[in-house]
Parts: C-alpha cells; sequence; structure tokens
C-alpha cells in the first residue's frame, strides 16, 4: 500500500497556446500562437503525500518555444526569435485508488508565470517579457506505479493572464502594467515520480 512520505518527481510535456498576449486596445491582441506554435515544458517537482491519498506540492517548469507556423513576426525574413515560458506553481493532487497499481489522479495548481519573446533582426535584439497569475492549472493523469517508481501521462489545461510587461531595448516609455487577456495551454505530458 501506499503509505505517506516525500514525493520527488520530473515531468515533460507539449503545450498548445491559445489567447492573445494582452488587450487589443494597447496593441497587444497577438495571439500567442503567432509567436510561438508550442512550449515544451520541463518540470521539476517536490511534495508530501498524505495517507496515500493526497499530493500537496509545487513544481518548477521550463518550456522553450517551438518555431511559429502561422504567419506572423517570426515568419519575416530576416528576423529570427527565441521564446520560454517560466511556472512556478504550487499543487495539489488527489489520486482515486491510491493503494492501487495504476490509478487515476486529479491534479490542481496555481501560481505565477513568466514569458520572454524576443526577436533579432542582424545585430539588434529586441525582448519582451510578460508576467502573470497562473490562476488555474488543472490535470488529469493515469499513474503506473511499481514502487517506489510510477509513470503518469497526463492531460492539462492551464488559464492564466498577462499583467506586466517590459521591453528591452524600450522605443520609449512602456508602461508596466497592462490591459488583460486570458490565455490557456493545453498540454500533454508524462512525469515520473520517485517515493510513496
Amino acid at each position: 500500500p501506499r503509505m505517506q512520505g516525500l514525493q520527488l518527481g520530473a515531468g515533460l510535456g507539449y503545450s498548445l497556446p491559445v489567447g492573445a498576449l494582452g488587450g487589443a486596445s494597447e496593441g497587444l491582441g497577438t495571439h500567442i500562437s503567432n509567436l510561438e506554435t508550442a512550449a515544451v515544458p520541463i518540470s521539476l517537482e517536490a511534495g508530501f503525500i498524505f495517507s496515500g491519498w493526497v499530493y500537496v506540492g509545487g513544481s518548477f517548469s521550463w518550456g522553450p518555444g517551438v518555431a511559429a507556423n502561422n504567419p506572423g513576426p517570426c515568419r519575416t525574413t530576416g528576423v529570427s526569435c527565441f521564446e520560454q515560458d517560466l511556472q512556478l506553481l504550487a499543487v495539489a493532487r488527489f489520486y482515486f485508488a491510491p493503494h492501487a497499481h495504476t490509478t487515476g489522479w486529479l491534479g490542481l495548481g496555481v501560481g505565477w508565470e513568466v514569458a520572454t519573446f524576443a526577436n533579432s533582426v542582424g545585430s539588434t535584439t529586441t525582448t519582451a517579457t510578460y508576467t502573470g497569475p497562473v490562476m488555474m492549472d488543472l490535470r488529469l493523469g493515469f499513474e503506473v506505479r511499481d514502487r517506489p517508481i510510477a509513470i503518469a501521462p497526463y492531460l492539462g489545461v492551464a488559464v492564466g493572464e498577462y499583467v506586466t510587461r517590459g521591453v528591452d531595448p524600450a522605443p520609449g516609455p512602456v508602461p508596466t502594467w497592462i490591459a488583460t487577456s486570458v490565455h490557456e495551454w493545453i498540454t500533454l505530458g508524462v512525469r515520473g515520480t520517485y517515493g510513496p
């Protein structure tokens, strides 16, 4: 039977963006998918399992962007782009049948996101950084466990919004706070864990 104790984990995913950077009124209505087709989040996590049923912990993920397929600034001749997404989350997870060899689980996370979009034209690089809350990261997974190691594919949907923006170098005064627009990340991934 699964007991309680410390659990460590790592994951890899493929995330598709849905939604815009910010409000169209400030010229930020560009869809994230026009800047990157997807992100590939690599995550590390640590937490504690209580009585086999409930996990509480935190995770950190870094996801480099995949080049955009859609027409946009990163598809312009002479322009090269780099994108990345960082997320720091507090996570809770509930196991449906914690003492079984295979079980499903439902996870919920909240936290903070930092996205960076850089484009280079010749020797000039402009970097825009957006930050904001991850209001909900909902995941449904299926775990196969051979104590103390488990492998779990999952499907996740994260909902967030960017509330600040920084541009370097800035062409002029750039407001820090921006009009927000909700965006989502739809992720198919797999986690590996070690522990109870």
